[in-house]
């Protein structure tokens, strides 16, 4: 210590001490030095107070004439505020830039799902005509009339503005002013053959007074599934939209009906002749319409659902008889059927696979027979294969995924996992809830339709509800 004192005297520093600082960190220091003093000479004169008023009690004031050493007050540098508020701005842009490019950047297409943000481009280049815009229209479900007639002023001889005006009038009940506008888009198809050659596929369409649609029962599996396709009429689709229901007979003969229509007399005799029917089930949110009337026929069944809360289902409000919910983790169906729930998935889905006859009923939502393929294809039918992004030009297939997945899909790294694990059952037929039969194992089918689901998220679903003012 002795040696340190003598190297390094303390009034060696006193020059330093007493310098004034130039750097900015000095005169911050500087700063808070006279900040500390000023403190001082007040608590100094707060004492003097004190002082001076017991001195007039006492009669022995001391003495606080004493003088009060003062230090000038060091005014702070304005350029550190300006420093600070030229980095604050340049922060404040650069977040606004890396927002907009998130924001405006796709990296998967939100018409078209299971394709890339550039297969937009290329379709409207291919039909000459701005569809990936024009499918939010047929989407929409607020006021859209005035929309629509602009639409129609801006490309009066594209069958697309009439089919659309067709559609809204049929959703608002004026059935005349609907067939007007699908006649003149069935002329239009003719007289303007070059120009709407591309939409091709979507004529011809069945009038929209048509009310009376076939409904048949096949068998599947035999002695096990028999299926029965028909249309479902809701609020959305006047003249009913394809739904399917299965039928599976169980070991002791009894039958489960999994995803009720509204049977015809005919349908109903015809499951009664196969056994006894004792549950119903309903797999999805959106499809109850014909689990009511169902349980008018079969009073005795036992009703099961997979929707989770009381709020979603309006539609099963009058049903008196308790319910199931087999929205939990997977467990078996009926002792011989196995339900899956898509967990992640916002209609509370949930498939139900048969190990005896290697059949997954489902998905209802996730993957769709494309409704251009339906026998009669109505003017909703075209509405929806064009706003759900169906319809694809040559690109157009039976079955894809419907870009409302993206208002569904709530985790898509949970549901990536559940598919993942799907894959490693011995599936060799598909019954989907919305029509058609395929033969195919899990993963050959479902990879390639939904191989896209891990790039959704949560900018996809805002998009999406923005661009389609939240459909349904």
């Amino acid at each position: 210590m002795t040696m340190l004192r003598a190297l390094f005297p303390a009034r060696s520093f006193a020059p330093l001490l007493r310098s004034r600082p130039v750097s900015v960190f000095g005169q911050f220091s500087a700063k808070r030095f006279y900040v500390k003093n000023n403190e001082s000479q007040k608590k100094q004169r707060d004492n003097a107070a004190k002082e001076r008023k017991l001195s007039v009690e006492d009669k022995t004031a001391p003495n606080v004439d004493e003088p009060i050493t003062t230090y000038p007050e060091k005014k702070f540098d304005r350029a550190v505020w300006v420093y600070g508020c030229v980095l604050a701005t340049l922060g404040g842009l650069l977040g606004l830039y890396k927002g907009y490019r998130y924001w405006s950047e796709n990296t998967i297409s939100l018409v078209y799902a299971g394709r890339g943000s550039g297969f937009d481009g290329d379709l409207d280049n291919q039909f000459q005509f701005p569809l990936s815009a024009a499918s939010h229209y047929f989407n929409r479900s607020d006021n859209r009339l005035k929309e629509a007639k602009k639409f129609e002023g801006k490309y009066p001889t594209s069958v697309i503005p009439q089919l659309l005006l067709a559609q809204i009038y049929m959703q608002q009940g004026d059935l005349d002013a609907s067939q007007a506008h699908l006649d003149q888009a069935h002329s239009f198809l003719e007289k303007y053959a070059k120009e709407n050659e591309c939409f091709s596929k979507l004529f011809p369409i069945v009038s929209v007074y048509k009310q009376d649609f076939p409904m048949a029962m096949k068998e599947v599996k035999e002695g096990r599934i028999w299926c029965v396709e028909g249309r479902v009429r809701t609020n959305r689709f006047q003249q009913g939209i394809i739904g399917q229901s299965s039928i599976v007979k169980l070991a002791d003969n009894s039958l489960v009906i999994i995803n009720p229509l509204t049977f015809t007399p005919e349908i109903v005799q015809e499951i009664n002749s196969l056994g006894n029917v004792v549950a119903l089930f309903s797999p999805a949110t959106f499809h109850t319409a014909g689990l009511l009337d169902s349980t008018k026929h079969w009073p005795d069944a036992q009703v099961y659902t997979s929707i989770m809360k009381e709020k979603d289902l309006e539609s099963l409000r009058s049903l008196k008889k308790p319910r199931i919910d087999l929205s939990g983790s997977a467990n078996e169906f009926c002792n011989e059927l196995v339900s899956i729930p898509l967990t992640s998935v916002g209609t509370n889905e949930i498939m139900v696979y048969d190990p005896s006859s290697r059949a997954l009923i489902g998905p209802c939502e996730m993957i769709v027979r494309n409704t251009l393929f339906n026998d009669e294809k109505t003017v909703e039918d075209v509405g929806a294969a064009i706003g759900l992004g169906l319809f694809r030009g040559s690109y157009t297939q039976e079955y894809c995924p419907p870009n409302s997945n993206f208002m569904y899909v709530c985790k898509a790294h949970q549901l990536d996992k559940i598919l993942v694990e799907l894959y490693q059952f011995k599936v060799d037929t598909f019954i989907l809830g919305h029509g058609g039969i395929v033969e195919s194992t899990a993963e050959e089918f479902l990879k390639p339709n939904l191989h896209w689901i891990k790039y959704c998220g949560l900018k996809q679903d805002l998009k999406w509800h923005y661009s389609n003012a939240a459909l349904f």
